[in-house]
């Protein structure tokens, strides 16, 4: 909007989205304060006026921020709006997002709860009904935590109302699990692999500063990396702490700043083609089979001096990643480069590095044409939609490199370049640099926060579904309900109710007295 675009300097910005707006100034002066606000306010009702814009005066609310708690009952300096005084609030509500005057969201944490019981209710309906556990589960996913996800990576909440949300979660597991009110909640975490609130709270904040950091024209992004301070009553920012989380897998300023994928630039000079008529039913054939089809495919789509190119990722869990690259041409190996780290991603980031490598190798040779055959499936789906690595696109801008052929090949059927790929990928040495994408860094952040959970955990009843043979997440996506449901997860968790004990004895009872000639239960025949 153009009220935006011509807001006057000063510490502060005036925000738009839709038809509300927000005017925001900073400082040490109240009065100083005040003034920067009038004036933009006057800019902002020339504005309307001139566009024929109409302002709801009713609706117009003026909030002072501050940890002094004097503030409260302080005398403070008055904005008005068309000659009118604007009422001063203790609390302001924008985009859904109530704001106190110590933005300690306590208000807002009130509000998410209120919202949250409702979708409990409706919760506790459907699990009085003929609903399955892993519907329950979807319910909560769909009812319960959108509400408390929205906005939730910049709640600087204390620990109280952390606990207030965790006991929503809670109340929720009971019903999807049908357990008793003692059961360990860590238990009922275990069973459905739920992260506890402060996990929750730590992912999203994650996730929420790798989409700054991907967008290069949020009002944010020149803000990180940059040293943070600490509020006396709050600590640190909610940015501070997204990147305290994040460097439990690494360095936030290792992570490249932009989009992963980006659409191809027009001013790429550079033909992409993909083929992928080569399934993965290949690997039933005979090795000689498979390489005679590659082979054709590479006469059909290559010419004699092109290079030829197949890459490979490797991945062992909770050991090794590696990436490694075989370039052939005229029937020759002209190059070959591998790299490893100590640490676990996706096959699919290890075979973007790959390519990724291949072309920074490119940027110094004279190739027009060359021939990239990939067991990523993955990769390949992406590149059919027009999207490349911003990477790749850095490279092929410095190559001499017109045409790109994408060829899938299916892993471990006996294709020579791959097989050689594979093995390189396999004896490659340990090297530096950052290689989790953004994807990896949060899917080691849930690990890391499971193996914190749980590993140690003394929670007997932990420690009894661990020697049954439970895994993490067992009842997330079983189909038991009513009666059944809580029988079996009481009697995993070891915490039964009465009610449940008695169904468990008469059961049992009737299977003592099951005739083993007629194998029925009938005292009669």
């Amino acid at each position: 909007m153009a009220v935006t675009k011509q807001q006057l300097d000063g510490r502060g910005r005036t925000l738009s989205y839709a038809d509300d707006i927000l005017v925001y100034r900073q400082g040490r002066d109240r009065s100083d304060i005040a003034d920067e606000v009038q004036k933009e306010l006057d800019r902002v009702v020339a504005w309307c006026n001139d566009s024929g814009a109409h302002i709801n005066h009713s609706k117009v609310t003026a909030t002072w921020f501050s940890v002094d708690n004097h503030i409260v009952h302080a005398d403070t300096p008055s904005v008005n709006m068309s000659g009118s005084e604007i009422a001063r609030t203790a609390s302001m509500k924008y985009l859904g997002i109530v704001f106190d005057r110590s933005l300690c969201f306590r208000q807002h944490v009130d509000y998410v709860i209120a919202k949250a019981r409702n979708g409990l209710g409706a919760m506790k309906v459907m699990a009085a009904s003929d609903i399955t556990q892993w519907q329950l589960v979807m319910l909560y996913q769909a009812l319960v935590l959108p509400g408390i996800e929205y906005a939730g990576a910049i709640l600087t909440t204390s620990d109280n109302q952390m606990k207030r949300l965790e006991r929503i979660q809670n109340e929720a597991m009971r019903i999807i699990l049908g357990c008793t009110r003692d059961t360990p909640c860590v238990a009922m975490r275990y069973l459905l692999d739920f992260p506890s609130m402060a996990h929750r709270i730590a992912l999203w904040r994650a996730r929420a500063h790798f989409r700054i950091s991907a967008n290069t024209e949020h009002p944010l992004h020149e803000e990180l990396g940059k040293e943070r301070g600490n509020r006396l009553k709050r600590g640190k920012s909610w940015v501070g702490r997204a990147e305290d989380i994040i460097r439990v897998i690494c360095e936030p300023t290792n992570i490249y700043a932009g989009e992963e994928w980006v659409c191809v630039p027009d001013k790429l000079d550079v033909k992409f083609t993909t083929i992928t008529t080569l399934g993965r039913r290949c690997r039933e054939w005979i090795p000689t089979a498979v390489e005679a089809e590659v082979r054709a495919l590479i006469d059909e789509n290559a010419e004699d001096g092109d290079v030829i190119i197949y890459t490979d990722g490797s991945v062992v869990r909770h050991q090794r990643c590696a990436w490694a690259f075989s370039a052939q041409s005229c029937n020759r190996t002209v190059k070959e480069c591998s790299g490893a780290f100590a640490t676990t991603t996706s096959s699919l980031t290890m075979e973007v590095m790959a390519v990724t490598n291949s072309f920074s190798w490119l940027e110094s040779q004279d190739y027009v044409r060359a021939c990239i055959l990939s067991d990523s499936m993955s990769m390949i789906r992406k590149i059919e939609t027009g999207r490349l690595r911003m990477q790749w696109v850095q490279s092929l801008g410095k190559s001499t490199l017109k045409q790109i052929t994408f060829i899938f090949v299916p892993g471990h059927a006996g294709v020579e370049g791959n097989e050689r790929a594979d093995f390189l990928a396999g004896t490659a040495n340990m090297i530096e640099g950052q290689p989790m994408d953004r994807g990896d860094i949060i899917n080691a952040l849930r690990e890391s926060f499971r193996s914190e959970e749980f590993d140690d955990c003394m929670s007997t009843s932990v420690i009894r579904m661990r020697e049954s043979g439970l895994k993490v997440g067992t009842a997330r996506r079983e189909h038991y309900r009513k009666r059944l449901k809580s029988m079996i997860n009481q009697h995993r968790t070891g915490t039964i109710s009465r009610a449940t004990l008695i169904n468990l004895l008469r059961r049992r009872s009737e299977h003592l007295w099951i005739c083993p000639e007629c194998n029925d239960d009938n005292l009669e025949t």
